[in-house]
């Protein structure tokens, strides 16, 4: 196949989005892309990388990718923001993409932080957009029943509250990228990779290439001045209207003084020629009295 699959890798610090690049390009090694030890992101931009990647059991028999990872969120020093602007910036290049991975470790809860992350995700694409463009990949998935059954249970909570902040969420997938003890592991979660990126082509063809090109997201205070201005706006359209109310009470008025005047004239008329018809029948009288 010709076409190039562009995959960009988004989530937290330490959920092992750069170790999913490595596993998907079947680097048992790491070296590919920088995997941090650390609680903190080993990158500050988003590092690209392009790979042909063999697909066993299916008719199609290669797809070649290319592989975006990003600075996690969480990291030290408040940068979530300008490192989501970032790849914000770097996504309008591509112009379009054809799925992202949200990776998530659900050996955690999801904190705060991490919550934040969502929202900023939530406040750039669309509830179809993100069912439609997404996979959850769910990373260090025990080996043991027993963890399984506890990192399950926190997965359904986080894949919740997902659904709270976004509003839908697509079918999650459960691996452990760093599993090199045994063999039929690796086996066994390199099919899953097989699996999602087969769904992936078939997204593809259902809802196309989600456009980047025009993608925006507006930071805290981007957010706070645009809300200070949307304020400021109405506070003058109220001030406006209110004078408007002010003048248009001042016409009435000056309406009612004209009409008050007016009254009293017409009065002052009728009671003059009132007492003019009054005098006038007197007169009358006296004149007939005296013939």
């Amino acid at each position: 196949m010709d076409k190039i699959y562009k995959i960009v890798l988004l989530g937290p610090t330490g959920a092992g989005k750069s170790q999913l690049c490595n596993f998907i390009m079947k680097d048992k090694e790491n070296k590919t892309f920088k995997v941090s030890d650390s609680i903190n992101s080993c990158m500050q931009e988003p590092q690209l990388k392009c790979y042909t990647r063999n697909i066993e059991e299916s008719e199609i028999k290669e797809i070649k990718l290319e592989l975006i990872d990003t600075a996690g969120s969480s990291d030290s020093g408040d940068n979530d923001e300008r490192n989501f602007k970032l790849l914000i910036e770097k996504l309008r290049e591509k112009k379009n993409v054809d799925l992202f991975f949200l990776v998530l470790n659900c050996t955690t809860r999801l904190e705060g932080a991490h919550r934040q992350y969502i929202k900023m995700i939530s406040e750039t694409f669309t509830p179809n957009e993100f069912y439609g463009h997404f996979e959850i990949i769910c990373t260090h998935y025990p080996n043991t029943k027993k963890g399984q059954k506890k990192y399950d249970t926190k997965k359904v909570e986080i894949i919740d509250a997902i659904k709270n902040i976004i509003g839908k969420a697509p079918e999650a997938w459960s691996l452990d990228t760093d599993t090199d003890e045994n063999d039929n592991f690796i086996e066994k979660y390199q099919k899953t990779i097989d699996t999602i990126l087969l769904r992936m082509i078939a997204k593809v063809n259902k809802y196309g290439v989600v456009n980047t090109e025009n993608l925006q997201y507006k930071g805290v205070k981007d957010r706070i001045k645009e809300e200070n201005e949307k304020n400021e706006k109405a506070k003058k359209e109220s001030q406006f209207e209110v004078q408007k109310i002010i003048e248009e009470s001042e016409r009435e008025r000056e309406c009612l003084r004209r009409i008050l005047y007016e009254t009293e004239r017409i009065k002052q008329i009728y009671e003059e020629k009132q007492r003019m018809l009054y005098t006038l029948q007197h007169e009358r009288r006296d004149f007939c009295f005296v013939f």
